[in-house]
């Protein structure tokens, strides 16, 4: 695999990580199935959070480490319905 190359137009908010994963937590289809974290978003709407998990190239216990987010989404939109101002 090639690395991607920065340029003037670029901006590069990440660099020199092994990985960086986003998960996404799922609302239940099922009455007694509970949520769960799935690695694509694929349905309608939103997931109830996102978790993004990075970790260094190359450690370095001298700086500050990437670390692992989870951010609930507490989006009430519908994305099928269109908003105007009389909604």
């Amino acid at each position: 695999m090639i690395p991607i190359a920065a340029g003037p137009q670029t901006f590069v908010l990440a660099d020199k990580l092994a990985f960086c994963r986003f998960s996404y937590f799922t609302p239940s289809n099922q009455l007694y199935e509970p949520p769960a974290w799935q690695s694509a978003w694929a349905s309608k709407g939103w997931p109830l959070a996102v978790r993004i998990e990075m970790a260094p190239a190359d450690t370095d216990p001298s700086r500050l480490q990437p670390i692992s987010i989870v951010a609930p989404l507490h989006i009430r939109r519908d994305p099928e319905k269109v908003y105007t101002d009389d909604n």
